[in-house]
């Protein structure tokens, strides 16, 4: 596996560990969770930039 997909998945993995967190607690402190949602959506945001990297990779593989 070449490095640009290793550091696409390990951004990934990151990032959707973050969303879990963030997720768990957002549920739990939904009084106090704008900043929270905020970055909830910038952790997706990253995960979905990466899989769109891969995607890109892989079609110029073909």
């Amino acid at each position: 596996m070449d490095d640009e997909i290793k550091a696409a998945i390990d951004q990934i993995a990151n990032s959707l560990q973050t969303v879990t967190l963030l997720s768990t607690r957002l549920r739990r402190d939904l009084g106090e969770s704008a900043q929270q949602a905020i970055d909830l959506e910038a952790s997706a945001d990253h995960a979905i930039r990466a899989v769109k990297r891969l995607q890109q990779h892989d079609k110029g593989d073909h």
